[in-house]
């Protein structure tokens, strides 16, 4: 928040919605319903609202539909982030109105998920 509030920068977040997830909790495991129940709803939103009001700084909230597949799948290899580095990049240029453009080529991206790689072809998305 000091750093968007000297550089009079806006702060930008993902506006996550789980009231689908929750009306589904039945249909998880029981890890899974009890990692999504504790989940803090609310305050995920109330917190860097209220850092922002304090602080003088925009919040904005962005669509987060696939921040991190195409950030893994363009910068996340080539420039060597973390796949939620990439995801964080893909964020802030929502935010500026910018697109993404994935390569017309049918390359595969090797995609670190959890753990793994996946293979990710261009035209199978």
């Amino acid at each position: 928040m000091a750093w968007a509030k000297d550089e009079l920068e806006p702060v930008v977040a993902e506006n996550l919605d789980f009231a689908a997830k929750k009306k589904a909790m039945t249909q998880l495991s029981p890890k899974g319903a009890r990692m999504l129940s504790g989940l803090l709803y609310v305050k995920y939103r109330q917190l860097p609202e209220a850092k922002c009001v304090r602080a003088g700084v925009e919040l904005i909230f962005v669509d987060p539909a696939y921040t991190s597949t195409i950030g893994a799948m363009k910068y996340a290899s080539r420039r060597g982030w973390s796949v939620h580095a990439a995801a964080a990049g893909v964020i802030a240029r929502r935010e500026q109105k910018l697109t993404e453009r994935l390569s017309r080529t049918n390359t595969i991206v090797r995609v670190p998920v959890r753990g793994h790689h996946h293979a990710l072809n261009r035209f199978a998305m």
